[in-house]
């Protein structure tokens, strides 16, 4: 693929990702959180299981597209249950360890991933991205509802 056609799948993502918090904006609203991070992970697996079986840009394109849906919810979302579950003296150090930690995850994920990539190809490195995807989406699924 020409790098304009990689931009444009790029464009694609952020697009859609936009689209997903002006909907937050304009009044949607998560009323059941542990659904919506189920159907965050759902959306995940499926977007990432379409970039490492996938073998054309159409199928690209739709990948980027699907996963542009849970990359515009999971922050709002996540600061949402913070706010919910933190006391407001405790709020903004609560957000800034939020933070810290998806920065921090930022600057590690490019380099290990480009390492597994190097090892084992590009297929297992989306692939093992699921990994996490499956433990997180497996512990909210199994996580005790309040009331």
């Amino acid at each position: 693929m020409h790098p304009d056609g990689a931009q444009l799948g790029i464009s694609v993502f952020f697009v859609v990702s936009l689209a997903t918090r002006v909907a937050l904006t304009a009044g949607f609203e998560l009323r059941r959180p542990k659904a919506a991070v189920g159907a965050i992970a759902a959306l995940t697996v499926l977007g990432v299981g379409l970039l490492a079986l996938g073998g054309s840009v159409p199928v690209l394109f739709v990948a980027l597209a699907i996963l542009g849906v849970p990359h515009g919810l999971v922050f709002p979302l996540a600061l949402g249950l913070i706010a919910e579950e933190t006391p407001p003296a405790k709020l903004a150090r609560a957000n800034a360890a939020f933070s810290a930690w998806t920065s921090g995850v930022t600057v590690v994920l490019p380099a290990v991933l480009g390492g597994l990539v190097a090892v084992a190809g590009l297929r297992a490195m989306f692939l093992a991205l699921l990994v996490p995807v499956l433990a997180l989406g497996a512990l909210v699924a199994a996580w005790p509802t309040p009331g």
